[in-house]
């Protein structure tokens, strides 16, 4: 097993990539992480937020604009997009600003509502700005929750450094799984979908 001072170079070595890309996987697991990781003193709780906002900011934006060039084209591709969007359209309908700020806090839309909003033409200055401070918000949030987790552990174990390796291994762990788990839920459902379009495949 992995001793703490190997999870204090790694988290120093590669703490803020890690978040960088943690972020497409399971993004509320690795801010708390990153916040955990700041409490230890790894990492900056600055630096994290700013750069876990900063990726779901490129991630949001990448999707946006894709969905204003080939929006229809991917949900036509995709029936289960197509469905989420369809779901969706009655809120960007009723308000598109409360879309746009809230849709980075409710997990599962992440994809679909960027895209539709791209579709939607929304203006690319109005969705950056509700986006961005969105972003910042999230990011701060699950940062601090994550520290103030850091905190209450140390206050709870009395020998916090024996059982900080087990923690993040368990987290890492769990995002790993929830996102394999994730990724063949969708192939699956892509394939029962095939099927049911085209019985002969």
């Amino acid at each position: 097993m992995l001793a703490v001072s190997d999870f204090e170079t790694l988290a120093q070595n590669a703490g803020y990539l890690m978040v960088a890309f943690g972020i497409l996987i399971e993004g509320e697991v690795t801010m708390t992480l990153g916040g955990f990781a700041a409490r230890r003193g790894y990492l900056d709780p600055i630096l994290i937020a700013i750069v876990g906002a900063a990726a779901a900011i490129a991630h949001d934006q990448i999707a946006f604009w894709l969905g204003r060039r080939t929006g229809r084209a991917q949900l036509a591709k995709r029936p289960k997009l197509k469905l989420r969007a369809e779901r969706l359209e009655p809120l960007l309908h009723r308000s598109r600003y409360l879309l746009a700020f809230g849709f980075r806090f409710i997990p599962g839309t992440r994809l679909v509502t960027p895209l539709l909003l791209g579709i939607s033409g929304v203006r690319p200055a109005l969705f950056t700005a509700c986006n961005a401070a969105a972003c910042i918000l999230w990011a701060a949030t699950y940062t601090t929750i994550g520290f103030v987790f850091g905190a209450a552990a140390e206050r709870w174990l009395h020998e916090a450094e024996r059982y900080e390796g087990p923690l993040l291994i368990i987290g890492a762990s769990a995002a790993a799984i929830i996102w394999a788990y994730r990724t063949y839920r969708r192939h699956r459902r892509r394939r029962l979908t095939t099927r049911l379009i085209d019985p002969t495949n």
